[in-house]
């Protein structure tokens, strides 16, 4: 009995495997694009803040963290990763809906990317998106 050739076969068979198996996807979710499906298939896709350079990239754990981040760049791209609990009442109770439109109301715009970390909770809040429109490069 000659085990070489099995031993080879063995051996060809795990090379093949190895060459073909698949590396665990580390892409930042974060920078990945919507997928060109829906409204996010619109007008060249939607990017968020996929593409924002490392000094647009902010990790937040709090109200102030997150407004300063939001407003920071103006509409450039940006990522907002939230971490623990961002509680926008602070702890405070509103008093009215008033307040509670002033105080918790986070509005997105455009070109971000806002996503959560582990662990993440966002307390009291509403989040919308204004109404203004990327356009990539290659709309006319």
């Amino acid at each position: 009995m000659r085990p070489i050739p099995s031993i080879a076969a063995l051996g060809a068979a795990v090379l093949l495997c190895a060459a073909t198996g698949h590396a665990a996807d580390t892409t930042d979710p974060a920078r990945q694009a919507a997928p060109p499906d829906g409204w996010a298939s619109q007008a060249g896709g939607t990017l968020g803040g996929s593409t924002a350079p490392a000094s647009q990239v902010y990790t937040v754990a709090n109200r102030a963290q997150l407004l300063a981040a939001l407003y920071n760049g103006g509409t450039n791209p940006k990522i907002i990763k939230l971490t623990g609990i961002v509680d926008m009442s602070e702890g405070q109770p509103f008093t009215s809906s008033a307040d509670q439109a002033a105080r918790g109301a986070v509005r997105l715009k455009s070109n971000t990317t806002l996503i959560g970390g582990a662990p993440m909770r966002a307390s009291s809040t509403a989040i919308s998106w204004s109404r203004t429109r990327h356009r990539s490069s290659s709309a006319t």
